[in-house]
């Protein structure tokens, strides 16, 4: 083992001190010790000392009254830094990811404590006696082990988790400045339970997203739950409104993973089914003069979605009702869609068939003479998110027939890498007709960032073609928009930019919303670079005025100086026990808009 002459003479007088009472201290079992000014007396199994810097190997050492151990750590010119630690202490066991820091500062990453904690109160929230686990990043100095933001987590099968600001840890008491009880918003609730660890069995099942499922309000029923390793099964599933119940819906029948704990399958299960009904997300869309309701599932397999809508043309207004249904390898859809670039559709019938990999069929019917219908056949080809169509089919359209032969590339997918999401949406056409090949894109991509309260969005939308597809059918819908999304959301308010490019059209948009506990802010601007002038300049505030404990009052005025116009409105939000139901008609600088919206209360 090289040792220096200069760390010698640092040894001689400090270790030689400590050796030999080194069986009174934290770690007996340590041959070496050494006082740091950084962490105080460190007790070892071996050091290596160079010029620049001491390795220590079984190191352990006192911090805040807490024993941390840890293979190995490095101490360079006053500064440390370590590989994982082992906490120990009286009521107190866990683990830090890193320690690091100076003389001035320690700082612990990744903390995880279990602690044995007697009842009391933090912050007015009452805590019964139990075994916590804490979690977070702590600074440490003197005998407190500071954390600005922690979690708390009740480890005895209650689900209770508590979110701290300001806690402190010292001699195995905890405290905290801000406390709240974040609850589990999944209740369930079952009747007839039997089985093993292996097997469930339940003859009456209701569950829902809430606070209160006693509260009788939006819940899932269901008969016969079965639970193996590979299969979640329930019978007679049926939607509980406010009293009324639909009729059953059939049955819903989830894949587990039997190499996972049942448990844990069970909750995998449900976090795809989740992710499959957000891949298409349910709401209201309004814009001038439109509103409709996307994606609305009719199935429990979320495979057959509904989209109602109503729509002002200059030729008037049309209706949106459209039965979408989308397998991995078959799409139908029936009804009415909605309008594409400022044109009324017509009634239709498509039915798409493309397996992962084999032939595959196209007929797709409409019902207006100036519409195209379009019958065919090819083959498909499927690799993890990316489908691959060859097609050869007849189009008509206004008594014009033609063969159309074209190769259809889809991609659908999305990827997430810590604090970052990738996704995309996109559709590449090839195709020749009437002596003319042309090339169509069809897309959607976003890239996003979420870190803590701050949160930001690119997306990119573009449709377009090159050269001539001769067919309304075929014909993308005409946009190239860039959306640019900046948010700032801690706990009581919030304030979002959003700057949009359509570069087809040469406008350029801007938006700002501050939202607070008694008022939302929001100013917009619009400038069309072709006109060469302002076509939206607004501010307008909506109060939120709580009326009862159940209703809030949410009025808007504002003035766009552009058009020289008032803006108004008027809607609110009715609180339940679990949900607030919000509802508003608004007079905005494009005009007429709906706002309508469900969340948890």
């Amino acid at each position: 083992m090289p040792v220096t002459a200069r760390f010698k003479r640092h040894f001689l007088t400090c270790a030689t001190l400590f050796l030999l009472g080194s069986a009174l201290a934290a770690c007996p079992e340590k041959d070496l010790s050494l006082e740091d000014e950084s962490l105080g007396v460190i007790y070892a199994d071996d050091l290596d000392a160079g010029e620049e810097q001491t390795v220590f190997s079984g190191a352990c050492f006192t911090l805040g009254g807490l024993d941390l151990s840890t293979p190995s750590i490095t101490i360079k010119g006053g500064a440390f830094s370590s590989e994982v630690l082992t906490v120990s202490g009286d009521g107190v066991s866990g683990t830090v990811q890193k320690l690091s820091g100076t003389p001035d500062q320690r700082t612990l990453t990744g903390v995880k404590l279990t602690l044995t904690l007697p009842s009391g109160v933090l912050n007015n929230v009452p805590l019964e006696t139990g075994t916590y686990l804490l979690e977070g990043e702590a600074t440490q100095s003197a005998e407190v082990w500071h954390f600005e933001r922690a979690v708390l987590t009740r480890q005895d099968g209650r689900a209770e988790k508590y979110a701290l600001e300001d806690a402190d840890l010292k001699e195995g008491r905890l405290s905290a400045k801000e406390a709240r009880l974040v609850q589990d918003l999944n209740q369930l609730k079952a009747s007839g339970v039997s089985g093993t660890e292996q097997q469930v069995q339940a003859a009456q099942v209701e569950f829902c997203v809430c606070r209160d499922l006693d509260a009788r309000e939006l819940l899932v029923q269901g008969e016969d739950l079965q639970v193996t390793p590979a299969t979640f099964a329930v019978r007679s599933v049926r939607f509980h409104a406010y009293g009324l119940q639909t009729p059953s819906l059939g049955s819903l029948e989830l894949p587990l993973d039997p190499e996972k704990p049942l448990l844990a399958a069970v909750q995998e299960a449900f976090e795809d089914y989740q992710a499959k009904l957000e891949q298409k997300p349910v709401g209201v869309v309004s814009a001038s003069g439109s509103v409709a309701l996307k994606n609305l599932p009719v199935t429990l397999d979320l495979d057959t979605r509904l989209n109602l809508g109503v729509h002002t043309l200059q030729q008037g207004t049309v209706p949106e009702v459209l039965l979408d249904r989308e397998t991995a390898d078959l799409r139908l859809q029936v009804g009415l869609a909605a309008p594409v670039n400022g044109e009324s559709s017509s009634p239709s019938l498509l039915f798409d068939a493309a397996p992962s990999s084999g032939p595959a069929l196209r007929a797709h019917f409409r019902v207006g003479a100036q519409d195209t219908s379009e019958i065919g056949a090819g083959y498909s080809f499927r690799t993890g998110d990316f489908r691959l169509l060859a097609l050869a089919s007849f189009a008509q359209e206004n008594g014009q027939t033609a063969p159309v032969y074209a190769l259809e590339g889809l991609y659908r997918g999305e990827i997430n890498s810590g604090n970052f999401t990738l996704k995309a949406d996109t559709r590449l056409r090839l195709q020749s007709t009437l002596g003319d090949v042309a090339f169509v894109h069809d897309g959607f991509y976003l890239v996003g960032y979420q870190q803590g309260p701050w949160s930001a969005e690119v997306q990119h939308t573009l449709g377009t073609q090159a050269g001539d597809v001769h067919f309304r059918a075929f014909l993308p819908e005409q946009r190239n928009q860039t959306r640019l999304t900046v948010q700032y959301a801690p706990e009581n308010w919030s304030a979002r930019y959003s700057l949009m490019q359509d570069w087809q059209n040469a406008q350029t948009m801007n938006g700002v919303l501050v939202t607070t506990a008694v008022l939302e802010l929001e100013g917009q601007t619009r400038y069309d670079a072709k006109a060469e002038r302002w076509l939206n300049l607004s501010l307008n505030v909506t109060p939120l005025i709580v009326l009862t404990p159940d209703f809030r009052a949410e009025p808007m005025l504002g003035y766009d100086w552009a058009s020289g116009s008032v803006l108004y409105g008027l809607g609110g939000t009715f609180y339940t026990s679990n949900y607030a139901y919000t509802l508003g008609l608004y007079h905005r600088s494009e005009g007429w808009g709906l706002k309508a919206r469900v969340a948890l209360r």
